[in-house]
């Protein structure tokens, strides 16, 4: 949230600066159709169907990837979220709402800003190849977590197919942002009723 928000973030304002002489998003996010409420709730519904199928039936490459080529990482990196923590259940109940508030909503805003109405609309011109570039490089941009790059990519995939399709970065936005939420609350009850 230190890094790479404001980085993403400053470096669309510095564009739009550039562009305007002042700081927007203005002619540097695309991607800003509007779409019909029941297109961008099927849309999001569809996304978490298939981001939730995917890692319950491909999450087994995630381990396979992290056992052969990760196992030198420490196990305290490697942290599930379904292991009790560290530290008191206070400190986690206190800090859920703040992993929401910025892991949850901020950062996938901000990512989909970047990557969807910054990034894909420039390279529109690869047609359906589009979309599946911009999955690659948002998964490898995942850096942190380099084992999850497979099953990453296959379920962001639709997700940024439609809002190529449509034009529209709500669609990624309120994606991204639910599936993020609902796995912090996952993790959250998980964790919490192991106690």
């Amino acid at each position: 949230m230190l890094v790479l928000a404001p980085w993403e973030l400053g470096w669309l304002l510095k564009q739009g600066r550039e562009r305007t002489g002042r700081l927007t998003l203005d002619g540097v996010v695309h991607y800003r159709e509007r779409v019909p409420a029941l297109v961008l709730l099927a849309s999001v519904v569809l996304v978490f169907v298939v981001a939730i199928s995917v890692t319950a039936t491909l999450g087994f490459i995630d381990g396979a990837i992290e056992r052969s080529l990760f196992s030198w990482v420490p196990g305290w990196y490697m942290y599930t979220g379904f292991e009790p923590p560290a530290y008191s259940i206070g400190l986690y109940r206190l800090t859920t709402p703040f992993n929401i508030l910025f892991f949850g909503i901020a950062l996938p805003w901000i990512e989909e800003l970047y990557f969807r109405g910054f990034l894909l609309p420039r390279i529109r011109w690869l047609g359906w190849k589009a979309p599946v570039l911009n999955a690659a490089l948002f998964s490898l941009y995942h850096m942190w977590t380099p084992w999850m790059a497979v099953t990453r990519f296959i379920f962001v995939l639709p997700m940024i197919w439609l809002v190529h399709r449509y034009r529209s970065i709500s669609i990624g936005i309120w994606a991204h942002c639910a599936l993020n939420t609902v796995g912090i609350l996952l993790t959250y009850f998980a964790v919490t009723s192991a106690l």
